[in-house]
């Protein structure tokens, strides 16, 4: 297989973009779309631009395009009346 090294590639190749949680903080993340994220995984870490190898059930995992989502939701407003949506 082979892994991607910069965010460009990640896209290109069809990787899935995750933020992952842990006691310690988070890591912003892309898998392959196959990836088992229950078990061993490795993940382009795009905080640091480089793979990691990460241990799936260690984490909490959230797709950017949920948390995207999420944030225009409370900050959408209806152009016409200003109001929130």
């Amino acid at each position: 297989m082979t892994y991607p090294t910069t965010d460009n590639c990640c896209t290109r190749m069809g990787w899935v973009e995750y933020v992952a949680s842990y006691a310690g903080g988070e890591l912003h993340i892309s898998v392959a779309p196959d990836a088992d994220l229950d078990g061993i995984v490795w993940a382009y870490c795009h905080d640091e631009g480089e793979m990691v190898r990460l241990s799936g059930w260690l984490f909490t995992f959230e797709e950017c395009y949920q948390i995207a989502a999420e944030v225009a939701a409370e900050h959408s407003t209806n152009a016409f009346t200003g109001e929130s949506a």
